[in-house]
Order: C-alpha cells, then sequence, then structure tokens
C-alpha cells in the first residue's frame, strides 16, 4: 500500500494565522515528516478542485468556521469528511457519510477510511456526494 501524504490547504488571513501555520510545519520537520506533509495556502478555487481530486478522505479540523464549506467540497468530490461536528455530515439513505473525529482516539478514522475496502469506501463516497447536493 502506497504511503499517505497529509496535505493542509487552506488560507491565512493575518498573522496570527500565519504563526498558526508555522507550528505543524516545524513540528513536520522536527518529526522528519516533511516528505509526507504538504501544505497549500492561499490555493485559487481551481487548485482546490485539482487537490480534491487523489484524496480519500478530508480532514476538517477549524471548529470556528460558520458553515464549515470545505466539509462541502470534501463530500461533493467524493473525499470521506473527518472532523469535529456533524450538523453537515449526517446519514444519507442510511448511509453513512463521514465520521466524527474530536479527540485522538477518534481521529484513527483515517487509518480506517485508508485500510477499508474499496466498495465500503466507495458507498460512503455516493452516499456524501448525494448530501453535498443540498447544499
Amino acid at each position: 500500500m502506497p504511503r499517505p501524504k497529509l496535505q493542509f490547504v487552506g488560507s491565512c488571513w493575518n498573522k496570527q494565522d500565519e504563526e498558526r501555520l508555522q507550528k505543524p510545519k516545524d513540528r513536520c520537520w522536527e518529526l522528519n515528516l516533511d516528505n509526507f506533509v504538504e501544505f497549500h495556502r492561499d490555493v485559487m478555487y481551481r487548485d482546490v478542485v485539482q487537490l480534491l481530486g487523489g484524496p480519500v478522505a478530508g480532514l476538517h479540523s477549524m471548529i470556528d468556521e460558520h458553515f464549515r464549506i470545505s466539509v462541502v467540497e470534501h463530500m461533493a468530490s467524493g473525499v470521506i469528511p473527518i472532523g469535529p461536528k456533524m450538523d453537515i455530515v449526517l446519514d444519507e439513505g442510511g448511509r453513512q457519510t463521514g465520521f466524527l473525529a474530536s479527540n485522538k482516539e477518534e481521529y484513527e478514522a483515517i487509518l480506517q477510511v485508508i485500510k477499508m475496502p474499496e466498495a465500503e469506501r466507495l458507498a460512503i463516497d455516493a452516499a456524501a456526494r448525494k448530501r453535498a447536493q443540498r447544499f
């Protein structure tokens, strides 16, 4: 199985955002993980669409984003969302559309998705895409 790569995608609006972004960059370097982590910031929409074309799972960690549009973008792109709130990622037609994760143990859903049989992953993708159409 190929080694997964973590991609951070987002924008920096001010100095505090820049400082917040620097912390995980520094930590990746300290842990010698910089070959397995990419940081994409201030990307254009077309770049976001391209970046969402490959992943099987997407992490959402912003608890203060008022609508969580990135979760909808994950779902519409067939990327299984994993994140702290489930007001968008609800079952669709009795099928799971993503994973709730707000602590270390729950974020192990990342491994669950990576190891998941393709048929199961595609079923979640289909339900998530259908649910995303509401938004």
